[in-house]
């Protein structure tokens, strides 16, 4: 039975093909030519045969996993299956995406039905069209199909298609609850990034818990057969999906460690510079990566690739670095922080508003990194800084004024920034001052009390809005933060008379004191004094 229904599997799909089956059971492989089709997509449809007889001793067993590429249908085996040969439909390993095989496996119809929802998938121009599949024909969905439908929805949908609302996209999160088990690797990584994208750039909102949780089984189980490509999508997607944060076990982080460790030889430019972005954005994943090989391996593929990323990839790592001290350590003090500052100044003038901030966050943050940027190097950061500086939210602002402030070992960086940079600053800060966050007013305030230069270009509508910002932060602010900005008033006249300008300006600084005068007192006692000297009275 076996033999006559893997016969009529392969006069049905391979029957145009000219080549030549390899007979290595480990490494069965089919090329053959498709009909009528015309979109690029995957379908690992088929489940695992036996092509074996009562008359032969020898038999090939393999799961295969179909590929449709521009009329190209290719079937790899990968060796691996547990198909039964006797006809009675045992399910086996998968391969491929993993894709659930029905008893006895899939007829020629169900194959070409499958092969043909994929395509109608694939060549979706909109995400109304795309969940119209999903709502019409969600029932008959098979794990390829949920993960070429999230693949394929997170290029094709915006802001606008309100997909939270939508009941539609709410049942292809179904189709994945229910189906993510059966994905592999190559599926759940996908569909991991995909979610990511639709969470946090389409307006899909984060994941509900429960599948969440069932992605990160998928994650759990599949870790050991990531590819390069595929680990880095998964950790880019985690960094977009609270909710799958949370449901990531220490011993799956552990996993998924090993594997980025694992393939680090092998990564590219953008994949290392993804998994370091987001070890740096996630505590926990950080956590559980080896301080041995882990760091070493990680940290030598970008010091390797560094000639070749990106500007927003150099940015990337070097937010990381400046996050993670255990990475920072094991970078060579030659030729790593060389290669990886090279390429920064380098890319400089490519940089946008956030890739620059971020690079002079770093730099603030580590001494080793900041000594060999070169004169015509910080002469490049200053140039982006004064290109980007109208593009600059508030956490960029506070930023790279913070940056240059702490850099005081490298007094050559402020020095380079022009008066037309400094004022440029400026007006960033009054733009944004409306939109800071208690830590970033604090650190813009201190910022302008230790960089003379930028001070002198805030004019009096700047202290304005700086000032204005206090009353409606003051409940935010933490003892360090409230610290700042008294000291910041003590030191700077105009931000002291701004204050006092404001209605409940001087009343929320000295509120705020009080209220954190305990932690003040131990966090600050030989300082406080000096702090508060110049503060009128």
């Amino acid at each position: 039975m076996a033999m006559r229904v893997a016969l009529a599997l392969r006069a049905a799909v391979f029957a145009p093909s000219r080549r030549r089956r390899e007979r290595d059971p480990a490494s069965c492989a089919v090329r053959a030519r498709g009909r009528g089709v015309a979109t690029t997509t995957t379908l690992q449809a088929l489940p695992s045969l036996s092509l074996s007889s009562s008359s032969s001793s020898s038999s090939c067993r393999f799961p295969l996993a179909a590929r449709l590429h521009r009329g190209w249908v290719v079937a790899a085996a990968r060796g691996r299956g547990s198909g039964r040969g006797d006809g009675r439909g045992g399910r086996g390993r998968r391969g491929g995406g993993g894709a659930r095989g029905g008893r006895g496996g899939l007829s020629p119809e169900k194959f070409a039905e499958a092969r043909k929802l994929n395509g109608e998938l694939v060549a979706s121009r909109s995400a109304a069209k795309l969940l119209a599949i999903v709502a019409e024909r969600g029932g008959d969905f098979n794990e390829v199909n949920v993960a070429t439908a999230v693949n394929k929805l997170w290029k094709v949908a915006n802001s606008r298609d309100n997909l939270s609302g939508d009941p539609r996209y709410a049942r292809l999160l179904e189709l994945v609850r229910r189906r993510c088990r059966a994905f592999r690797a190559q599926a759940v990584a996908n569909v991991i990034h995909g979610l990511g994208v639709l969470c946090a750039d389409k307006g899909a909102g984060d994941v509900d818990a429960e599948t969440a949780g069932e992605l990160m089984l998928a994650v759990e189980k599949n870790a050991g057969e990531l590819k390069a490509q595929e680990v880095a999508n998964v950790y880019n997607g985690l960094t977009k999906l609270p909710a799958a944060v949370g449901a990531m076990s220490p011993e799956r982080w552990r996993h998924l460690s090993e594997a980025a460790s694992r393939l680090a030889p092998e990564i590219n430019s953008q994949n290392i510079a993804n998994v370091l972005n987001a070890l740096g954005k996630i505590d926990a994943a950080e956590r559980e990566v080896s301080s041995g090989a882990g760091w070493s391996r990680l940290i030598g593929a970008a010091e390797a690739l560094a000639p070749e990323m990106n500007s927003q990839g150099i940015a990337n790592v070097l937010n990381a670095l400046g996050k993670i001290a255990a990475a920072a350590e094991v970078v060579s003090s030659g030729t790593g922080w060389s290669r990886l500052i090279g390429a920064a100044e380098r890319l400089a003038p490519e940089m946008n508003s956030q890739e620059i901030a971020n690079t002079l966050n770093a730099l603030g943050k580590m001494a080793a990194a900041a000594e060999k940027v070169s004169s015509a190097g910080w002469l490049r950061f200053a140039s982006a800084v004064e290109r980007t500086s109208g593009a600059m939210n508030a956490q960029e602002v506070s930023n790279v004024v913070n940056a240059y402030a702490e850099m005081r070992r490298v007094p050559e960086a402020p020095e380079l920034v022009s008066a037309a940079g400094w004022r440029s600053l400026a007006a960033a800060a009054r733009r944004t001052a409306p939109a800071m966050k208690s830590q970033e007013l604090a650190l813009t305030v201190d910022a302008a009390k230790k960089l003379d230069a930028f001070a002198m270009t805030i004019d009096d509508d700047g202290w304005d809005q700086l000032a204005r910002q206090v009353p409606r932060l003051a409940r935010d602010f933490n003892a360090q933060a409230i610290v700042l900005v008294l000291s910041a008033a003590g030191w700077k006249l105009e931000l002291s008379k701004a204050l006092a300008l404001v209605d409940g300006g001087w009343d929320a600084v000295i509120a705020g004191v009080e209220r954190h005068l305990d932690a003040i007192k131990k966090g600050y006692p030989p300082d406080l004094g000096k702090e508060a000297r110049k503060t009128p009275g």
